[in-house]
């Protein structure tokens, strides 16, 4: 079998791990990361999320400020420059930032060319050596060819946790995931202003389910905000089915979300004005998936940490997006932070508390159910991604054990 060799490799080619990436290149190591899609950015693109959540600070009164610095901030502004957008306040003090989706695939890769990253997609990992509490190498698998990489330290920044889970470590105990979504795009929609026209669409959603015109899980439809460009718009609709993650039930949900868009559209365009000459575009590659496995780590994160506004001293991460919760209902649960404030995230959090070698970035991070509502999004993914990277690069630079990096890091 083939092999190829690394210094670090990076498992996940979405915001948490192109910032590993950068942060683990920053001290001349050698670094490869692997990706299942054919274009980086994971569920930033191949959802078309939209937005970048959890830049900025939450306030009602101010305009959009940066709560983050470093990579994270600096990712986000050359994008928001490329897709000539601007942050957005809602009513509540949360702001985001809107984004290209084909900017976002061209940024990524810019980024990890410029840094001499190695880049794998359609390869998958398959299989992990674990031996005296340190990952030594791995199988991969690109387009139906497996070959070996060896490395020095690893970084999950999957979303799903895959490294923990091959290698068969106990996980944090999830009693549910969160409801999944489909992200669909029409064209020719005969109005430029997004207000005005989502309470069209919450109107005759409404009021054609009340009728009985449409089944009432067809309410649960979103704009995507800042989406409504030139006739585009992006929609989001909230798949009614319970998340397990087995390999069927994605399948299952892909394919309810698919008859959910075909029967929205078809309503769009047959009862609503401005939709007449509309059509659907396209469905996003994938469905997206808010939460998923996560590994533990030598601290975990907690509900108390967020809503307290919890501050450490070895923190990575500064935090303000409220704790996010998207059940079956039709409206999203959301607990605040108090106006203006922010937790952290420490760096233990990042670290496993198994594999020596093993650094956790984006939705597998140590945290339970609650605070990882909080923690999955965006802005907070760049930040635990480039302090993972950081840490590999340490734990590279020195072979010293992980209890010493939390000191190194700083």
């Amino acid at each position: 079998m083939n092999q190829i060799n690394t210094d670090i490799l990076i498992i996940g080619g979405g915001s948490a791990g192109v910032a590993a990436a950068i942060g683990a290149s920053s001290e001349g190591f050698s670094v490869t990361l692997i990706d299942a899609y054919p274009y980086l950015g994971g569920n930033a693109t191949a959802s078309e999320v939209g937005t970048i959540c959890g830049l900025y600070h939450q306030d009602t009164a101010q305009d959009s400020t940066y709560l983050v610095d470093g990579f994270a901030r600096e990712f986000s502004e050359k994008l928001r420059t490329l897709s000539s957008s601007a942050p957005i306040r809602n009513r509540e003090g949360l702001h985001y930032l809107p984004y290209s989706i084909e900017r976002y695939k061209e940024l990524a890769l810019e980024y990890l060319r410029k840094h001499n990253v190695k880049i794998l997609l359609n390869t998958l990992i398959v299989d992990i050596d674990v031996s005296d509490g340190l990952a030594k190498s791995c199988v991969l698998n690109q387009n139906e060819k497996a070959f070996v990489v060896n490395f020095g330290s690893i970084i999950d920044c999957s979303g799903q946790s895959t490294i923990s889970k091959l290698a068969n470590l106990p996980m944090i105990k999830s009693d549910n995931f969160q409801a999944a979504a489909l992200v669909f795009t029409m064209n020719k929609v005969h109005t430029d202003n997004i207000s005005m026209l989502n309470l069209i669409i919450i109107k005759h959603l409404k009021q054609a389910s009340l009728n009985g015109e449409i089944d009432s899980n067809l309410e649960k439809v979103f704009l995507v905000p800042g989406s409504l460009k030139k006739g585009f718009v992006s929609f989001k609709v909230a798949i009614p089915l319970e998340v397990t993650l087995t390999k069927n039930n994605l399948s299952a949900l892909r394919k309810k979300g698919v008859e959910m868009i075909e029967s929205i559209v078809q309503f769009f365009v047959s009862d609503i004005e401005i939709f007449e000459d509309a059509a659907l575009d396209h469905i996003a590659d994938d469905v997206g998936i808010r939460t998923n496995y996560r590994s533990i780590g030598k601290y975990i994160l907690t509900e108390a940490d967020v809503l307290s506004s919890r501050k450490f001293d070895n923190a990575i991460a500064n935090c303000s997006w409220p704790i996010e919760e998207w059940g079956n209902s039709s409206k999203v649960k959301m607990d605040f932070l108090p106006n203006k404030e922010f937790y952290q995230i420490p760096v233990e959090c990042l670290i496993s508390a198994y594999i020596e070698n093993l650094f956790l970035g984006g939705k597998n991070i140590s945290a339970t159910d609650r605070a990882i509502g909080s923690a999955r999004v965006m802005g907070i993914c760049f930040q635990t991604g480039f302090a993972a990277g950081k840490l590999a690069s340490k734990f590279s630079k020195s072979h010293s054990t992980s209890n010493n990096l939390v000191t190194e890091y700083f």
